[in-house]
């Protein structure tokens, strides 16, 4: 199933202990951190299940297990930066911008495709499997196609990815690719101060909008008069 690309892809962020420094580098800097494996939430990432052709000989599979060579390269190569196609989700204001107190930074999709391999994560409740080929035709393609999938426990975040090579610690965003940032309804005073000062400094600095509950939904409701924040 094809999954149309969202104009812009959201990065939530805290502003309490590290996150404030690493979200003002973000910012002033213009750049995604791209973590590694073990920088993940999800200590089950890239489960995956392992389809093993007959011409796959036996000592290959004793001596070069297809799992044992992907572990390594999960290891050793993966890098990837995480992003979400919906603004309105009070899960992921509470998970990953500290409770509604931090920031969601809307950036262009269009901007990614062009700077990274940008791809939607598929929800299931199966493992995704792999199909076991001699090792010089295994390719990185198997690792991102394991680190694409994920339970469906996770389908409110409907998260994209892009995937950096494994020398790569941060994408360099080019100008005008942060298209808003959005303080969250619980962000304190003296935050919001801090995150105008460093939009300022940015070549073109973003629109600002606040988030607020919505009083008929579940949803997180985004405007661009800080007045509504202020009255909800």
């Amino acid at each position: 199933m094809k999954i149309d690309t969202p104009t812009v892809l959201y990065k939530f962020r805290p502003l309490s202990g590290n996150g404030f420094r690493y979200t003002q580098d973000l910012l002033t800097r213009n750049r995604l951190y791209l973590s590694g494996l073990k920088q993940l939430n999800d200590p089950f990432e890239g489960v995956v299940g392992f389809q093993i052709p007959d011409m796959v000989s036996h000592a290959e599979r004793l001596g070069h297990t297809y799992a044992g060579w992907l572990h390594r390269q999960l290891q050793n190569k993966l890098r990837l930066c995480s992003l979400a196609a919906t603004i309105k989700s009070r899960l992921l204001w509470s998970h990953y911008a500290d409770g509604h107190k931090g920031i969601a930074i809307g950036i262009a999709s269009y901007s990614l495709r062009k700077l990274a391999d940008l791809r939607p994560v598929v929800y299931s409740k199966l493992a995704p499997k792999i199909q076991v080929r001699a090792r010089e035709e295994m390719d990185d393609g198997d690792i991102r196609a394991a680190f694409t999938t994920k339970s469906i426990a996770w389908k409110y975040e409907r998260e994209w990815r892009i995937f950096g090579r494994e020398d790569q610690t941060f994408v360099k965003l080019p100008h005008g690719a942060i298209r808003e940032v959005v303080l969250g309804a619980r962000i304190p005073d003296e935050d919001i101060e801090w995150v105008l000062e460093w939009v300022a400094r940015m070549p073109d600095p973003p629109r600002i909008r606040y988030a607020r509950a919505s009083t008929t939904s579940f949803d997180v409701l985004v405007s661009s008069d800080p007045h509504d924040r202020e009255s909800a």
